[in-house]
């Protein structure tokens, strides 16, 4: 497994630019070539076929933001353009990944959804798409506004081994994270206190790549509770 501090356009926040499940990391189109190869570092002790894909959302670089995903399926908003999605499809139909469009009035799936292979925490934003979102991760589903806010996704951070959140995040929240998720939870910051884990952060069940500002505390806390 492999750890990697780096930045993006500049920027500490990887985890708005980036999006990653077991099989494959939806990274911007216009990611240096060095950082491109530096980023598939960490993950290279996948299986041999783990992709890089270049891609956009409604021409926009920040697919954290805009995409969900295990290694079950891919959500992406309706903002997405026809090629976008014929092009994520490609790469999906290689894994036989299931993608699909969310309709929702907020586009910013990736901020909303906190899934793994197990289970899956979604924002009361998204409580009219359980099904959907049931059907295409293929996990179960808990909607739960924790740490005060709207946004599990980018409040969290997990894998299928473990799962770190807000430090805000009460005590039974945390539990029922974890009871959905299937893994130990705790909780930390990103960055030298970013209470966004998920802003900062881009793993899987083999490797990470966290901002460059992240402490030494900082890591160690995360890649213990995520097995890395």
């Amino acid at each position: 497994m492999g750890i990697l501090k780096d930045k993006l356009f500049g920027s500490v926040d990887l985890g708005v630019y980036m999006a990653i499940n077991n099989n494959f990391l939806f990274i911007p189109r216009n990611t240096p070539p060095e950082k491109i190869e530096a980023f598939h570092k960490p993950f290279n002790n996948t299986t041999s076929d783990f992709s890089i894909v270049t891609t956009s959302i409604n021409q926009s670089s920040l697919l954290g933001v805009y995409i969900a995903t295990n290694s079950n399926g891919i959500l992406v908003p309706s903002i997405i353009s026809e090629s976008e999605l014929m092009e994520i499809t490609e790469y999906s139909k290689t894994y036989d990944v299931h993608i699909e469009i969310l309709d929702s009035t907020d586009n910013a799936l990736g901020n909303l959804i906190l899934c793994n292979n197990y289970g899956c925490v979604i924002s009361s934003e998204l409580a009219e798409n359980v099904k959907i979102i049931q059907e295409v991760l293929d996990v179960e589903v808990m909607i739960l506004d924790y740490a005060q806010n709207k946004l599990p996704g980018s409040s969290g951070v997990t894998n299928n081994h473990g799962c770190c959140v807000h430090p805000l995040t009460s005590e039974k929240q945390a539990e029922l994270i974890g009871e959905v998720l299937r893994v130990p939870v705790d909780v930390s910051t990103i960055n030298m206190g970013n209470p966004y884990v998920r802003a900062g952060s881009i793993v899987n069940d083999f490797g990470g790549i966290f901002g460059y500002d992240s402490s030494g505390p900082e890591l160690m806390r995360i890649s213990n509770v995520l097995n890395l």
